[in-house]
């Protein structure tokens, strides 16, 4: 079994549109991701993460995201993103 690394990947939606028509950008990280499977390294989840989505919920998705890479050092360790109504709360904050 292998590591699970979690990392953040931006496509280039212009190039990834001239490579390949009709595809979105996750189509896309499949595609190149196969590629990758065969050096052992697979795409098991996506999900597009933008701080400027149309939906509060994803908004959020992208706060927690980001916050988990902000604050994984040992000295943080007692403590926690906002919840999601804390979060909607003071999200001009954030």
């Amino acid at each position: 079994m292998g590591r699970k690394i979690f990392a953040v990947i931006e496509v280039d939606e212009e190039r990834a549109e001239k490579l390949m028509t009709d595809a979105t950008p996750g189509d896309y990280l499949e595609r190149e991701f196969e590629r990758l499977e065969q050096r052992g390294i697979s795409l098991k989840n996506w999900l597009i993460s933008d701080e400027d989505d149309v939906l509060r919920w994803a908004r959020y998705i992208d706060y927690l995201v980001e916050w988990v890479f902000e604050h994984s050092g040992e000295e943080l360790d007692k403590m926690s993103p906002a919840s999601y109504d804390e979060w909607c709360n003071n999200e001009e904050k954030y």
